[in-house]
């Protein structure tokens, strides 16, 4: 019964990290026209576009895009419910519902809280990232490579739950548009980033392009 317990929890954070990436993946980057967009909005999709090439956000950003909200929260959390209960359906360990919903609305509520600190500091807002500790510093560095990779190659889904990307081979440690940037879908505040990959630069806080990187 004790190990059951002690998997309950691994099943939670595994639950977590795979459902932070396909929703992350399939409902925030929905497509125009699709079920999904109409139901969730494009708030994320104009975020994506409100970003510069150093992951600074432009003047007239949408607020919106940036926050986790309280909608989002409560939405976690019935997803949360639904998934540790049949969690705990399985592993036939006795546990209340009450305390099922407990850590449901627990988890979703300090997911937001470090979401909406986090993607500030990701986005420049709070200061300079090299301040902070390993934590942060990585996850910015994850954060960056989603926003910064542009075209199919997207990844990097995971915010602040690592572990589906690895696993689901989306991990990215540098930054390839080369094919992207020969497009017609280059938005102004990425033609910078374009002229930098081709001329071979570093970025900053240790973020590279591939290129960069296979000749180190």
């Amino acid at each position: 019964m004790q190990y059951n317990n002690l998997l309950f929890y691994i099943l939670i954070y595994v639950g977590l990290t795979f459902g932070e990436y396909f929703v992350h993946k399939y409902v925030m980057h929905n497509k125009d026209g699709s079920i999904i967009r109409r139901l969730y909005g494009d708030s994320h999709v104009k975020h994506h576009l409100d970003v510069m090439g150093d992951m600074t956000l432009k003047d007239d950003h949408n607020e919106k895009g940036l926050y986790f909200n309280i909608q989002g929260m409560l939405l976690m959390s019935m997803c949360n419910f639904m998934v540790f209960y049949i969690i705990r359906l399985i592993l036939d360990i006795d546990l209340s519902n009450a305390y099922i919903l407990m850590i449901s609305v627990s988890i979703a509520g300090i997911y937001g809280l470090i979401w909406n600190n986090l993607h500030c500091v990701f986005h420049k807002l709070y200061g300079d990232i090299d301040t902070y500790n390993f934590y942060v510093r990585w996850s910015y560095k994850n954060h960056a490579y989603h926003h910064l990779q542009k075209g199919d190659d997207k990844g990097n889904y995971n915010i602040i739950l690592p572990g589906a990307d690895q696993i689901l081979g989306a991990y990215r440690t540098c930054v390839n548009n080369l094919t992207y940037c020969t497009t017609g879908q280059v938005t102004p505040n990425n033609k910078e980033l374009c002229e930098r990959e081709k001329r071979g630069e570093e970025m900053e806080h240790g973020l590279k392009f591939c290129a960069t990187k296979q000749r180190d």
